[in-house]
């Protein structure tokens, strides 16, 4: 089985609409989806086929992404973005590889808007590819023991880049599978909260509301 993980910041209208395209097509493999609602104005309903865990507050990606591994019930952990629209077979491909190859810690379809040169279909021209550096988390599937021998993801920004490190650092390899797609439009959590696209604006937002509701201040 394979868990799938959304991330809801005021974004519920997109998953609700990348929930509908993958029902529309369903995967082979057997999944179930959890959304993690992060303070939502209005929160993601829960429904009987997906779980919804609500917090409070916005608690940040990486301790949202947390507490859906917490809560799957699947060999593999499937991080999804709000934003995307998965093509036909896109998990059964994914899924596939890591099964045929253990020594794969992570594994994402090509797609577009994403900062990894090697997921455009312009580049890997539908071939899988290894990646020595990061993978962003937009779309990714990890084997659930990965975490265990990795630990959880970080809460801090840039969480997906270190914990790509991590699995690299136990000789775990990166894998874009190309025949696998996932259209992604990108940024949308933050266009839909007016936080700016950029790396110090993002940061300058978590340390402000994020940081201090993780620690309890």
């Amino acid at each position: 089985m394979v868990t799938i993980v959304y991330v809801n910041w005021n974004t519920s209208k997109w998953i609700e609409s990348s929930i509908r395209i993958i029902k529309s097509n369903p995967p082979l493999v057997e999944y179930e989806i959890i959304v993690v609602d992060n303070g939502s104005k209005e929160r993601f309903l829960e429904k009987s086929d997906i779980k919804v865990i609500y917090n409070e507050h916005n608690m940040g990606f990486g301790h949202a992404c947390n507490q859906g591994i917490l809560a799957s019930k699947g060999k593999y952990i499937c991080f999804l973005n709000p934003d995307t629209e998965p093509e036909a077979g896109w998990l059964d491909y994914l899924v596939k590889y890591l099964e045929e190859h253990p020594e794969c810690g992570l594994v994402a379809p090509s797609m577009t808007n994403v900062c990894q040169p090697k997921q455009s279909p312009l580049n890997n021209k539908g071939e899988t590819v290894e990646v020595s550096d990061v993978i962003p988390f937009a779309c990714v599937v990890i084997p659930k023991k990965i975490f265990c021998k990795c630990g959880l993801l970080s809460m801090l920004w840039g969480e997906d880049t270190e914990f790509c490190r991590r699995i690299t650092n136990l000789y775990y390899t990166l894998v874009v599978v190309g025949k696998a797609f996932v259209k992604h439009v990108g940024g949308i959590a933050f266009s839909e909260n007016e936080v700016g696209y950029n790396t110090k604006m993002i940061v300058e937002y978590l340390e402000e509301h994020v940081y201090p509701k993780i620690c309890g201040e």
